[in-house]
C-alpha cells in the first residue's frame, strides 16, 4: 500500500474528567449534605462509604498515557468513481502500561463514507502492543479529498479520567471521474496538421491507409509498391504505376471547458459540468492515444491551462486539472479568441464543451471560429438535465403547466443556438447525456459531413 501521511507526529492533547467521576462526586456530596441535614447517623455512614470509594479512587487513579502512535496508510493515492480504496491505521502503544480503553475515529469526508465504511474502532492494547486497523473507503464522487485528522479517547480502568488526543495527519485521496465511454472512433481532422506522425489524414502524401491517387513508378521504388492491376490495365505498358495516400500527421488539440456559474445547471453529479469533465476525460485519452498534442483550459472559479503534450503524463495532468475545477465566474469568456490567439497560435483545433446555457458561450464559440480555428462543440443538454432534476425532487406535479412552458421555451431557446452555430459550418455535439456520447459523437458527425466541404470530426 501506498503511504500517503507525514511521518511527523503533530498530537494535541487534553485530560479530562468523565462524566461518571462527576456523577458519582455529586451524588456523593448531595448524600453527604442531606445526612447533615436530617442529623441521621445512619445516613451520614452511607455517605461515608462513596466518600471513602471516591477517595481511594482518585489517589490511586492515573490518568491515561499520551504513549500512542498512529499511523495512516492509503492502499492508493489515485482511483476512479465506484471504487473502494482500503486505509490500514496502525496503532502502537509506546508505553510500560495497558491501555484498557480506546477509541479511535479517522475524519473522512461524506462522499467517501460507504454503506460498509465503519472508520471508528474500540479496542484495547498491552504494552509495546502494535494494532492494524483497516477499513474501507467507497468514492461515490470525483474530486480531491482529505483524509483527517485521526481522533483517540484514551480512558483508565474504572473510566474516571479520559484522555482526549488529534494526531493531525492528512492524506490526500484524488477520486478520478469514470469516462462516460471509451471512445474508439473519434478523431480530430482540422485542415492544418503538423509535421510529426499521427491519425489525422492530411492534404500531403505519405505514408497512411488514406487512399489519394495513382502515378507512375519512380526509379528506385520498391516493387511492392506497385498497383499491378492498373498497371495491366494502362494503354502505356512501358510504365508500372503506383498508389499514392494522403499522409497521416498529427495535430494540436485545445480542450476548453465552460464551467461558469452560468453554464453549470443541475447539481453534482449530474450537472452539466459533471458531464463536461467527463467528457473532456474521454476525449483526451482519445486523441493521445491518437498522438495528437493535446491542451487543456478551464473557465470557471480561476482561468487554468495545460500547455498541449503528449502521452500518460499529459493525461495525469489533464485529468488532475480537471477534477478539481470548481464553477465560478472570475474570468470572462468574451476574449477567449483573442487569449488563443495569443497565446497558442499553433492550435489545430478547438474543442469547446460549454452547455450554451448563455449568449456569451454562443458568442465565443462563434469569435474562435472566425479567428480561423476549426472549432467543434460538445454541449450537455441543460435543458434535459433540468427536466430529470425536477421529475427527480417532484417539483413536476407543481404548477405543471408553467413547467412545460418553460421546458417549451428552453427547447426552442437551445435548437436556436445550435442552428446558429451549425449554419456557420461548426460541428455541434447536442448531447444528450443519458445517450453514450461516442453515439452522439457519430449522429452529429454524420450529418454535418453531409453540409459540410471540408473534412471533419467523426
Amino acid at each position: 500500500m501506498d503511504s500517503s501521511f507525514s511521518s511527523s507526529q503533530k498530537v494535541r492533547t487534553r485530560t479530562s474528567v468523565s462524566p461518571k467521576a462527576f456523577a458519582l462526586g455529586g451524588f456523593t456530596l448531595i448524600l453527604f449534605f442531606l445526612a447533615i441535614l436530617v442529623k441521621s447517623a445512619d445516613l451520614l455512614f452511607g455517605a461515608t462509604v462513596p466518600i471513602i470509594f471516591l477517595g481511594a479512587v482518585l489517589l490511586t487513579s492515573e490518568t491515561p498515557s499520551d504513549s500512542l502512535t498512529i499511523q495512516r496508510t492509503v492502499e492508493r493515492y489515485q482511483v476512479y468513481e465506484k471504487e473502494t480504496c482500503r486505509v490500514r491505521m496502525r496503532v502502537h502503544n509506546t508505553g510500560r502500561k495497558e491501555i484498557d480503553f480506546l477509541q479511535i475515529r479517522d475524519l473522512v469526508p461524506t462522499k467517501l463514507e460507504g454503506t460498509n465504511t465503519q472508520n471508528g474502532f474500540t479496542l484495547s492494547l498491552k504494552a509495546g502492543e502494535t494494532k492494524d486497523l483497516i477499513y474501507n473507503l467507497y468514492a461515490s464522487s470525483f474530486g480531491s479529498y482529505t483524509l483527517g485528522p485521526i481522533v483517540a479517547e484514551l480512558c483508565d480502568p474504572i473510566g474516571f479520567f479520559s484522555r482526549h488526543m488529534i494526531f493531525d495527519q492528512r492524506s490526500e485521496l484524488i477520486v478520478i471521474p469514470t469516462m462516460v465511454t471509451r471512445l474508439t472512433s473519434f478523431s480530430a481532422r482540422p485542415r492544418k496538421t503538423k509535421a510529426w506522425p499521427g491519425e489525422t489524414p492530411s492534404r500531403k502524401i505519405g505514408l497512411g491507409a488514406n487512399y489519394n491517387s495513382i502515378r507512375p513508378i519512380i526509379p528506385g521504388e520498391p516493387l511492392r509498391k506497385v498497383n499491378w492491376r492498373a498497371s495491366a490495365r494502362s494503354s502505356d505498358q512501358n510504365y508500372l504505376f503506383v498508389n499514392e495516400f494522403r499522409a497521416e500527421l498529427g495535430s494540436e488539440v485545445m480542450i476548453i471547458v465552460d464551467a461558469r456559474t452560468t453554464a453549470d445547471v443541475g447539481e453534482k453529479p449530474n450537472s452539466t459540468l459533471s458531464f463536461s469533465i467527463k467528457a473532456a476525460i474521454s476525449i483526451a485519452d482519445r486523441l493521445l492515444k491518437d498522438r495528437d498534442r493535446v491542451g487543456l483550459m478551464t473557465i470557471g472559479e480561476n482561468l487554468t491551462t495545460v500547455r498541449p503534450g503528449y502521452g500518460r503524463r499529459q493525461f495525469d495532468r489533464i485529468t488532475l486539472s480537471l477534477i478539481n475545477l470548481k464553477a465560478g465566474y472570475s474570468w470572462t469568456i468574451e476574449n477567449l479568441s483573442n487569449y488563443i490567439r495569443f497565446f497558442y497560435r499553433n492550435i489545430s483545433q478547438v474543442i469547446l464543451i460549454s452547455s450554451l446555457a448563455d449568449e456569451e458561450s454562443l458568442r465565443a464559440a462563434m469569435d474562435i471560429e472566425r479567428a480561423g480555428f476549426d472549432v467543434a462543440v460538445i454541449s450537455p443538454n441543460p435543458v434535459e438535465i433540468e427536466k430529470e432534476y425536477i421529475h427527480r425532487t417532484g417539483q413536476h406535479g407543481r404548477a405543471s403547466s408553467q413547467i412545460q412552458l418553460a421546458e417549451s421555451i428552453a427547447t426552442l431557446s437551445r435548437r436556436s443556438s445550435v442552428d446558429a452555430l451549425r449554419s456557420m459550418n461548426m460541428l455541434v455535439i447536442d448531447w444528450h447525456v443519458r445517450e453514450p456520447l461516442e453515439n452522439a459523437i457519430e449522429t452529429s458527425a454524420r450529418v454535418w459531413s453531409r453540409q459540410a466541404h471540408r473534412p471533419g470530426l467523426g
